[in-house]
């Protein structure tokens, strides 16, 4: 305060000062100004040195609270999270699903947030469904060639193999994969058609088939070709016996024969005429591919044997047939697929038991797969005493063909040999599902009868009671007892009929 009164009363006295005075009087006063903040500052100084060693000591005095020590922390690897497989995300394949939108969610959070940020556009799903539908044309495309080839090889190998029963399923199959027109369509029935004419394993129905498959694959200018002769003359000759069994047919049917029941012989013998008289005989068919015209041909001698042996087997009279298809071995012996089993029977009620044999391997030669072949063979075996062997080649031939109920039958026959009669009716009853014929029904009753089951015997005699097929005169005399079960099956025709 006192240092400001001053200044005020210089002032005022400068004020009434004269100029050259001012200047002096300025001067000097500068001076005392100069002066009195020196002092000022020296006063500050002094001041905040004073200040800062009072708070030094105010710090120095206070106690500063403990260091509270912290626990060590033990060091561990950082071990990685075991995800289950059927938990992890299906895009990534890492992190495990996020659960929180649903149960079933299969992505990640990670991963869907992805897919919100580059989401697919139309053309990605345009370009997605392009490549789908090619390489489902691809595969398709493939799978039709490789299917069709397939089964054109495996019917190669079958022929070649003599299994012509598969080598026709396998024709079919391919055939099926390829265009009507095509060559290879051609070709496949062509050979189809060649194994059906030397099988005929549905009969009559088999020649009529051979001979359109034929016909069907061939051009009007084809039919002339030397390459396809065979196939032409494999034509006519199906024709030609068709036509000759629809004859025999036809004789069968006339008014004069009306209620023939086999026991007339003047009927029996006039038939059998008739029949003979068809040899050498000519009939009209159609030239292939020219039903305009028509072209003479005789009627099949083979098939016309045939037909008598059918007509004096239905007739009971063994010795008849065993003649007529003996005659036809003669005529035709490349027809083996229709006369080996008969002819073979025959040779076997005869004691022929090697020629019945040999007559069964050049079955087997036609077609590996004739199950009635090894019918015979185990037909034979048992005869010959050797039950398991008979059991053997039965089974061997339900390995080709499980729906053969005579196979099931030899079975039969040779388990009541070997005392097993639940054995021989369990086969008997599947041969049954297969075909149900009265000499399967006559081993059933044999089965129950040795078994002595009265129950089944009561159900297989009404069943054959049923169909009204009567009893053989060798099973009249097992029933009787005349025969026992052993004698039945391997003395005399070794069978029931």
């Amino acid at each position: 305060m006192d240092n400001e009164k001053d200044l005020d009363a210089k002032t005022a006295k400068n004020a009434e000062n004269t100029p050259a005075e001012e200047k002096n009087e300025n001067a000097a006063a500068d001076d005392a100004l100069q002066k009195e903040l020196s002092e000022l500052a020296s006063l500050f100084e002094e001041e905040l040195k004073k200040a800062k060693k009072e708070a030094e000591e105010r710090e120095n005095d206070e106690e500063l609270p403990p260091i509270q020590e912290l626990e060590p922390v033990e060091e561990c690897e950082e071990k990685e999270e075991e995800i289950p497989e059927e938990e992890r995300c299906l895009c990534c394949g890492e992190r495990r699903r996020d659960k929180s939108i649903s149960e079933n969610y299969e992505y990640c959070a990670e991963c869907r947030e992805a897919m919100k940020k580059f989401p697919i556009g139309i053309q990605h799903f345009i370009t997605a469904a392009v490549i789908v539908i090619c390489a489902v044309m691809a595969i398709t495309l493939f799978t039709k060639d490789y299917s069709a080839y397939k089964n054109v090889s495996l019917a190669k190998k079958s022929d070649a193999d003599g299994k012509k029963t598969s080598a026709i399923e396998y024709y079919d199959n391919a055939i099926s994969y390829f265009d009507k027109n095509s060559t290879q369509c051609k070709t496949l029935n062509l050979k189809s058609a060649e194994d059906i004419y030397n099988t005929l394993p549905s009969g009559a129905k088999s020649l009529s088939e051979a001979a359109s498959r034929i016909e069907d694959s061939l051009t009007s200018f084809e039919v002339k070709l030397p390459m396809y002769k065979k196939y032409v003359k494999m034509r006519d000759s199906a024709v030609v016996m068709y036509g000759t069994l629809q004859e025999f047919y036809n004789i069968m049917g006339d008014e004069k024969y009306a209620g023939f029941d086999g026991t007339d012989e003047n009927l029996y013998s006039q038939l059998m005429s008739e029949l003979d008289a068809l040899i050498g005989k000519t009939f009209e068919i159609n030239e292939i591919k020219n039903s305009g015209n028509g072209v003479e041909k005789e009627y099949d001698e083979g098939i016309v044997r045939f037909s008598q042996y059918m007509l004096a087997y239905s007739c009971k009279k063994d010795g008849d047939a065993y003649k007529y298809i003996s005659l036809m071995e003669k005529a035709k012996p490349e027809y083996i697929c229709l006369y080996g089993y008969e002819l073979s029977v025959g040779e076997i009620k005869n004691g022929n038991f090697d020629k019945a044999l040999n007559i069964s391997k050049e079955m087997l030669k036609n077609n590996a797969e004739d199950t009635s072949a090894y019918v015979v063979k185990s037909y034979v075996a048992r005869l010959k005493g050797d039950f398991d062997g008979s059991l053997k080649e039965a089974d061997a031939g339900l390995e080709l063909d499980e729906t053969n109920a005579d196979l099931y039958r030899q079975k039969a026959m040779a388990y009541i040999l070997k005392g097993d009669f639940d054995g021989a009716l369990e086969e008997t009853e599947k041969g049954l599902s297969y075909s149900e014929y009265g000499a399967m029904y006559y081993v059933y009753l044999v089965a129950a009868t040795e078994k002595g089951d009265s129950a089944l015997v009561k159900t297989a005699k009404e069943k054959i009671e049923t169909l009204g097929i009567g009893y053989t005169e060798r099973m009249s005399e097992y029933l009787s007892g005349k025969l026992s079960s052993k004698q039945l099956f391997t003395e005399g025709t070794g069978d029931v009929e």
